[in-house]
């Protein structure tokens, strides 16, 4: 099946005023980010689409890979993705806004590096300087990567360090349902070489057979004041001084947390499935 990368402009238009932008952002390191601190507080980090796709045993390619379809979900219903669709439409906005952006992939370790890449990630070159804007990650400050050279972000909850570690970099965060931290090294042809859509769509689909999100809900948002996360059956609300709370959700609840606090439609939320067996997020 041919797949395309193309977003038409009034798409991208709809995007900006779903993320709370009425402009179009010069394209400098300035509005580079505005643009991705206003994605990381409007789009969440989610699987809903894919557990949508899984519970109505749908076939053909997993939702989302095509930037305009992630794109027109993120607008029809608030729905995020996991990384591969998600920077996958986050690439296509800053692409398509005029920024040159670039497909770069990695690895998540858990516990140790796969061999294959088994994360995407968005790299935007601001006058020769690569600066990482992740739709996973959601750090809100661009990730400044200068090799062999370590570097950090201090954004409030989503801290990120960033040290250069034999011929890359690998990238500390926090996730949204704990505090402990995780490691993403890069990898692939090199920040400067963009990857395909072809490739994309491919890891993409590797993911159907193995993957954390293909058996429960997880949803990730930066909220006023904290970050909110849904895994597993669970609330898991980080406060402002990073105390953690979790608390179980029955479906009913879950339904309202998805509608209110995630701001996803009634509709997707009415097609999500309820969770199935699995095992827990760490």
């Amino acid at each position: 099946m041919s797949m395309t990368d193309a977003v038409e402009p009034d798409l991208l238009d709809k995007v900006l005023e779903k993320i709370g932008l009425s402009d179009r952002p010069e394209l400098d390191l300035e509005g580079l980010s505005t643009t991705y601190n206003a994605w990381c507080q409007s789009v969440s980090f989610d699987n809903v689409q894919k557990r949508v796709y899984m519970g109505e045993n749908r076939s053909g390619p997993l939702p989302g890979i095509e930037p305009s379809e992630f794109l027109q979900n993120l607008v029809t219903h608030g729905t995020g993705g996991t990384c591969w669709p998600s920077s996958n439409g986050l690439w296509a906005l800053m692409h398509g806004l005029g920024f040159d952006a670039h497909r770069v992939s990695g690895n998540m370790i858990v516990p140790v590096p796969l061999e294959e890449p088994n994360h995407g990630s968005t790299v935007v070159f601001i006058e020769g300087q690569a600066l990482m804007v992740d739709s996973s990650i959601l750090n809100h400050v661009p990730i400044s990567l200068v090799e062999g050279e370590d570097s950090s972000t201090d954004f409030p909850l989503n801290e990120t360090q960033t040290e250069w570690v034999g011929d890359t970099w690998q990238v500390h965060w926090l996730p949204g349902h704990g505090r402990d931290e995780i490691i993403m090294k890069l990898d692939g042809p090199g920040v400067g070489e963009s990857r395909s859509m072809e490739f994309w769509a491919h890891r993409s689909d590797v993911s159907r057979g193995s993957s954390l999100f293909n058996d429960a809900l997880y949803i990730r948002k930066s909220v006023p004041g904290g970050v909110r996360t849904i895994g597993r059956g669970a609330l898991i609300s980080i406060g402002a001084g990073g105390e953690v709370e979790v608390a179980e959700l029955d479906n009913e609840t879950r339904d309202r947390e998805l509608i209110e606090t995630f701001g996803l439609s009634e509709e997707i939320v009415a097609r999500t499935p309820p969770d199935g067996e699995g095992f827990a997020l760490g």
